[in-house]
């Protein structure tokens, strides 16, 4: 049965692109038959990306999803702890997250 996700880009500059991110997650996702419902992409500094967590889990949620797919860490936030705070929160809903380095 082929997984799901939702993917979740950031770059943090308006000049900036998010072409290379998408690149390497549909790479992965074709390598590990995952199936993209949905891509989120903002362009915001890593500092505000706490402000898109509930976003990501609503978003993940509406898709029924299995996981909620990443780029890299620093993708998510700059602080251990807004990382953390969203992987609970995607686990108590039994959403996986997954963060690939490209």
């Amino acid at each position: 049965m082929k997984k799901t996700a939702i993917v979740f880009l950031r770059v943090s500059k308006q000049e900036q692109i998010h072409q290379r991110q998408v690149d390497g997650v549909k790479d992965y996702a074709t390598k590990h038959s995952i199936e993209i419902k949905e891509w989120i992409k903002i362009k915001v500094s890593g500092s505000k990306v706490k402000d898109y967590k509930d976003l990501i889990l609503d978003t993940a949620i509406k898709h029924k999803v299995d996981y909620v797919m990443f780029e890299e860490v620093s993708r998510v936030g700059r602080k251990l702890n807004e990382t953390t705070d969203l992987k609970e929160k995607c686990h108590d809903k039994g959403i996986g997250l997954s963060l690939i380095h490209i």
